[in-house]
């Protein structure tokens, strides 16, 4: 489905609160909910507690904060691919190239602003011993081949 077969017929307004998901305190055309009103929240930045607006609590449950798993993973598999390529061949340079692949999807999520800046120097690291490994296992081959 295209984005031009997309049609919206109704729209309404939510018939519960959207944190705790009861609706017997909630009320619609305001969107407060009674129960959840007196949450208190401390803010990241300034570290005072107030008494948080369900937009604020949605921003803090949503909010990305720390390194995405793409970048994680980036650099998992740009560590693991020096040990299995001594063992097992063309493992290495696989797991090198994914590990670059996904470093340089991150850099971009992280340009995009789709992702934390916190996680910009995993993905460059991941990036960089990728792309290491994987010439590494091309350089290791040639050597082999040479010597045979």
């Amino acid at each position: 489905m295209t984005a031009r077969q997309l049609t919206i017929r109704k729209e309404n307004l939510p018939a519960r609160c959207e944190i705790c998901h009861q609706s017997d305190e909630f009320d619609p055309d305001t969107l407060e909910c009674r129960r959840c009103s007196n949450l208190s929240l401390q803010s990241v930045d300034s570290g005072v507690k107030r008494t948080a607006s369900h937009i604020d609590i949605e921003k803090a449950l949503y909010d990305r904060r720390g390194p995405s798993t793409r970048v994680v993973m980036a650099l998992f598999f740009a560590i693991i691919a020096f040990i299995p390529g001594i063992c097992i061949g063309p493992v290495g340079p696989v797991l090198g190239i994914l590990a670059a692949i996904l470093g340089s999807r991150e850099l971009n999520a992280i340009k995009k602003g789709h992702s934390s800046r916190e996680g910009q120097a995993l993905a460059k690291i991941s990036i960089s011993l990728g792309i290491g490994s994987s010439l590494f296992y091309i350089f290791l081959a040639m050597q082999f081949c040479s010597t045979n």
